[in-house]
């Protein structure tokens, strides 16, 4: 990196209600110092940047090729948050583990790597492009010729927009305004990609539509991939980082709030209609895991659902393994997936459910429910409930003491289950989880 920063910079504040939803105990920290640029380079092109009131602005130089603000900090594993706004015509990005060619390298000194788009709707935002690497659109969705799949609307033009990046291994994903974009995992660019800066970039434009500007705010970064270590899943302010399935419903949807926070609880509720409707939902964290340790804690509150199923009283559950939810039918009720079922009232919690797969329990293979034998506690009370999954191996733990125990988890087809994203459930009894936390295992 050679260019020195082209700025204009103000003394900033940060929101502080953002920085609070994203604290250094859940290993966040700011990207950007709010003030100045000084922990930032200019790359290959004219465009400026500056600060003024916590937000770096571009704006567009003529004649320039793109220009990168690129951290002079590397990273590889890692989520990044941060509020964009652009001009409708302006075209730009925000680079990831992405670097300088050296001078053994065709084009040496271009900076170049994966890049998740911003532009107007209906556009490509949040898909992921190949800057500079002679690959193009890395997302396969912009590559379609069908406009519902290659476009989209969920940048709101004009405004504010919240970007959420989650980059570990291979895989890449996407999130605007809280809907998943891109789920993408490429090999390819991960091998001469695995480690890089964060670019911020001002498109190049043509003469006649100069000036133009790209602003962004409240960027925080936090590195993943430390297994050993206990990272929480609910942030206690809203869903971000999950994503919701509602029988019925689309995927993203969440028909009358039925995931809610309250209280700085992750909680379930039907209050919005009058009758249950066969409204199933499931919450599922937007990561994948293979082997690790889930914990949390639930309580049933309230009123069960007009309408709710009787088998659904006091009836939640941990869904482990499951398929992408993008995967579910709009109609189906339950996710593939091993059920660690939340009980309560003369039942026993941590049982076992199997909608769509098979284990094997105590030396058979088992396609239907098995109950452990540890009574339920009264509602209203809190339970601490634990998924250990390693190897093939799943135990339920309830209060601290193993309630069930099973192996060799495989889909109706044979098809093993090794590893898949995890949800939690809404069955017509409102309910509430708290202490949402995993811990990856080796």
């Amino acid at each position: 990196m050679k260019e020195t920063i082209a700025l204009l910079a103000t003394l900033a504040i940060g929101t502080a209600a953002f920085a609070e939803a994203y604290n250094a105990s859940d290993g966040w920290k700011p990207l950007f110092n709010g003030k100045d640029l000084s922990d930032f380079i200019v790359e290959d092109g004219k465009a400026t940047y500056q600060v003024e009131d916590g937000v770096i602005t571009g704006t567009t130089a003529v004649p320039s090729p793109n220009t990168f603000l690129a951290t002079k900090a590397t990273y590889g594993d890692f989520e990044l948050v941060f509020d964009v706004k652009v001009d409708d015509k302006l075209n730009s990005g925000v680079q990831i583990r992405s670097r300088s060619r050296t001078e053994a390298e065709e084009n040496p000194g271009r900076f170049f790597g994966p890049q998740v788009e911003i532009e107007a709707s209906p556009g490509q935002s949040g898909f992921i492009y190949g800057e500079a690497t002679g690959r193009g659109w890395l997302s396969p969705e912009p590559k379609s010729k069908d406009q519902a799949v290659n476009q989209h609307s969920l940048l709101k033009n004009g405004e504010w927009n919240h970007y959420r990046i989650v980059a570990k291994g291979p895989r890449i994903q996407t999130f605007i305004n809280n809907q998943p974009v891109a789920d993408l995992s490429d090999e390819e660019i991960y091998k001469t990609h695995p480690k890089g800066h964060i670019g911020l970039q001002v498109h190049g434009i043509i003469k006649e539509l100069h000036p133009m500007q790209v602003s962004w705010k409240n960027l925080y970064i936090r590195e993943l991939g430390d297994a050993g270590k206990w990272t929480s899943l609910f942030n206690g302010k809203d869903l971000d980082g999950w994503i919701v399935k509602v029988n019925g419903s689309k995927v993203g949807e969440n028909p009358g709030n039925i995931f809610r926070v309250e209280d700085g609880l992750l909680t379930v509720s039907y209050d919005a209609f009058d009758h249950f409707g066969k409204r199933f939902g499931h919450i599922h964290t937007d990561e994948v895991y293979a082997n690790y340790r889930f914990r949390c804690e639930y309580r049933f509150i309230g009123e069960q659902a007009t309408g709710g199923p009787k088998w659904a009283f006091a009836n939640s559950g941990i869904m482990l393994h499951c398929p992408p939810p993008s995967e579910m039918g709009l109609n189906q009720s339950f996710p593939n997936s091993a059920e660690f079922q939340l009980l309560g009232v003369n039942r026993t919690t941590g049982s076992l459910f199997t909608p769509g797969c098979m284990v094997d329990y105590e030396g058979k293979e088992m396609k239907k429910s098995v109950n452990s034998q540890k009574p339920s506690l009264p509602l209203g009370e809190w339970v601490k409930a634990e998924a250990v999954v390693k190897d093939g191996t799943i135990q339920h733990w309830i209060n601290g003491e193993l309630v069930m125990e099973y192996t060799n988890p495989r889909y109706d087809d044979g098809s093993p289950m090794t590893s898949g994203h995890i949800s939690l459930q809404a069955e017509s009894h409102p309910c509430q989880f708290r202490n949402i936390e995993i811990k990856t295992l080796d």
